[in-house]
């Protein structure tokens, strides 16, 4: 990691460390207050988490991405963590709406974006519980 991406890496560790640590946090009870935590080893050695980084997710992919749990119920941990873009981390909240449309569970969001309209008009026919699109609301 060049000097940048190392100081790019300090601050996502303080980050996540203030969320799942810090009662008085504006994010805790959505980090901490659900129980997520940061592996012990990391928790203990900030150099250990981004050895862990660089070895297993290496840097970056770019300024759009940012880090992501891939089980959004499961701790910063080995194995549960990727680059991910905006997108795909909204796609990963736990109060997302699911759907099924033609065999495939999405969230609303990507139902939308994959038949081609708004997402509030997904939430609309939701509350209709009806549409011409045989999405089933789940």
């Amino acid at each position: 990691w060049s000097m940048n991406n190392r100081s790019e890496l300090r601050s996502i560790y303080h980050s996540i460390k203030y969320r799942c640590y810090n009662k008085e946090g504006a994010h805790y009870m959505r980090y901490g207050g659900r129980g997520i935590k940061l592996y012990s080893e990391w928790y203990e050695d900030m150099d250990k988490f981004i050895e862990w980084i660089d070895m297993h997710l290496g840097k970056r992919p770019s300024k759009f991405h940012s880090l992501d749990r891939i089980n959004n119920n499961g701790n910063y941990e080995p194995g549960n963590l990727r680059w991910a873009t905006w997108i795909e981390q909204q796609s990963n909240r736990s109060d997302n709406k699911m759907v099924e449309y033609k065999g495939t569970i999405m969230t609303n969001s990507a139902c939308a974006r994959y038949i081609g309209v708004s997402r509030q008009n997904i939430s609309q026919m939701r509350n209709r519980k009806t549409n011409k699109y045989g999405i089933k609301f789940l």
